[in-house]
């Protein structure tokens, strides 16, 4: 299973590298949305995770622009959790949200579902 994940934090990139390594996935990490928009095609992935503040490209916007590149789901990971960031996540469409702190069994049952 192919994996792209997108987060301007290297920390949270590392993280969710070794994680998704642990679940048997291969892993691509940008810490830009413009450049996981353009390598897309190219990355042809089984899942996206985004996240949803970064520079530049971000949000509703990033979203849009994958999914005019890829298939796959895109699941928001965000430490933002108020009612109007949730309300401004879901008007965008995306296939979930983990919030961060995540957990990493939801992670593990993420990574299953998209298996199937």
């Amino acid at each position: 299973m192919r994996v792209m994940v997108i987060d301007d934090e290297r920390s949270n990139r590392a993280i969710l590298q070794a994680a998704l390594g642990a679940y048997g996935c291969a892993v691509e990490t940008f810490e830009r949305a413009d450049l996981a928009v353009e390598a897309a095609s190219r990355v042809d992935p089984d899942l996206v995770l985004l996240d949803w503040r970064l520079p530049g490209l971000a949000g509703a916007d990033a979203v849009r622009a994958l999914r005019e590149r890829t298939a796959a789901p895109i699941v928001i990971i965000t430490a933002y959790a108020t009612p109007d960031h949730r309300a401004d996540i879901a008007a965008a469409e995306p296939d979930g949200v983990l919030t961060k702190p995540f957990d990493f069994d939801a992670l593990e049952a993420l990574v299953d579902r998209c298996r199937r």
